[in-house]
């Protein structure tokens, strides 16, 4: 159990058989949002537990040169559900990437699950996996909505 550090999300539109390059229409990197324990990240919402905003002056060595990231475990012990939604048409394909790491504390495996709309992956990272990695997770929903995105880990251990 060690904290799922998060630090880049982008989602992006897929223009599917056009030949064309996917169109990103929402990307944050967090930058927004003032370093802060037990904080909600601007435009984001925390459902359960708590996440911390690490970055200049509180805890920056999580981010390792990215600036700010959020710590999914947060400062409690009661690892957060950090969540966003988005208005998503039906029939198009989504595609969301992030940039996720492990604990920069401490070793073990790190262990978690972020769902975009119907669409799950739940990811484990070793010890030797402390760098962001980009992860992505493609999804077309069926109908026309509010989708959300959600990132959890499965945290607690506040080190």
């Amino acid at each position: 159990m060690h904290k799922g550090l998060i630090t880049l999300v982008t989602l992006t539109l897929a223009l599917a058989g056009t030949g064309a390059s996917a169109a990103s229409f929402f990307a944050d990197d967090f930058e927004a949002s003032m370093p802060a324990l037990d904080a909600t990240p601007t435009g984001w919402t925390v459902t359960e537990g708590t996440v911390d905003i690490a970055g200049p002056g509180l805890d920056a060595f999580l981010c390792a040169g990215s600036g700010t990231c959020i710590d999914l475990d947060g400062s409690t012990g009661d690892a957060g559900l950090l969540q966003r939604s988005f208005a998503l048409r039906g029939g198009v394909h989504y595609i969301l990437g992030f940039d996720l790491a492990g604990n920069r504390r401490r070793s073990g495996a790190e262990r978690g699950h972020v769902s975009f709309g119907d669409a799950r992956l739940h990811y484990t990272l070793e010890d030797s996996q402390v760098d962001y990695h980009r992860f992505t997770l493609a999804w077309s929903p069926l109908a026309d909505g509010i989708y959300a995105v959600t990132f959890a880990n499965d945290g607690g251990d506040l080190g």
